[in-house]
């Protein structure tokens, strides 16, 4: 049997406005400095809700049409950023960076991360609720402070070694029923743990005569890697099918998914 298609009267793609202002500057000859403003907001989305009591799902614009009865989607990232990246000299190079961001709105996107269902306009994340009065706060992926680095030397005998280095604060945790209600304001249960992660790379050209190249690589990844909870239960009572409580969740605050294991991985490659 051919599946009924409709056509969705007055359905607006899904967009976002993004601004950013920034200045850089070279420090030394190739040494260059950066700092940039960034302030992005989602203008529209698209996906499929459900409504109740009415028992059917509906396709198209939160905030208008048949979505009206929900707010509009809000997802608002703004940011400061700063960069330095360059030549520290001839066999060094390095690249740095920090953000201090801030991620609002009621809006998670594509991905719910609060139920780990990946359906990118499947469905609205908050189109089960029966409240349609979707709480605004801090989304899943809003991380205060981040910072990296990278760099690489190169030695006069064939080694050139790298690394990259990242810090970042946690996550914003919630209260929740059913995966879809929040039992307090979003984003204000506390946060995952912050974490690093720190990563080595060894490459060793091979010297050999001919058109023949041969490189030896050496990675290690993660290490000395703390395991630290990324993903939390945040679900802390289940509900039925009519949203109804039936008890605690035994896992709330538990966690789902750590930090990986540190690795090593050896390569080799040849060019002829």
């Amino acid at each position: 049997m051919t599946p009924v298609r409709q056509e969705v009267t007055g359905l607006t793609g899904q967009y976002f406005d993004e601004f950013r202002l920034g200045y850089e500057r070279l420090f030394r000859e190739n040494l260059k400095i950066g700092v940039q403003g960034i302030h992005r907001t989602l203008r529209e989305a698209v996906g499929e809700a459900y409504l109740w009591p009415e028992g059917q799902f509906v396709f198209g614009n939160p905030g208008r049409g048949a979505l009206s009865r929900f707010p509009k989607a809000q997802r608002d990232y703004t940011a400061l950023v700063f960069t330095v990246q360059g030549q520290v000299n001839d066999n060094c190079s390095v690249l740095a960076s920090y953000v201090l961001s801030r991620n609002y709105g009621n809006y998670p996107g594509l991905y719910d991360s609060y139920n780990h269902l990946v359906s990118p306009n499947g469905f609205v994340p908050f189109g089960y609720s029966v409240d349609p009065k979707i709480p605004t706060g801090l989304l899943p992926n809003d991380r205060t402070h981040v910072f990296k680095c990278s760099a690489s030397y190169r030695f006069g005998f064939g080694l050139t070694t790298g690394t990259s280095f990242s810090w970042q604060t946690g996550t914003p945790l919630n209260e929740m029923a059913g995966g879809w209600k929040f039992l307090r304001p979003r984003g204000t249960a506390g946060r995952t743990p912050n974490i690093w992660d720190l990563n080595f790379r060894l490459v060793y050209d091979v010297p050999l005569a001919g058109k023949w190249g041969t490189r030896l690589i050496l990675d290690i990844f993660h290490v000395a890697s703390r395991q630290k909870p990324v993903d939390i239960d945040q679900q802390r009572i289940f509900l039925d099918d009519y949203f109804n409580e039936i008890g605690p969740n035994p896992n709330y605050g538990l966690a789902i998914r750590y930090q990986p294991a540190m690795s090593v991985r050896l390569g080799m490659e040849v060019k002829f």
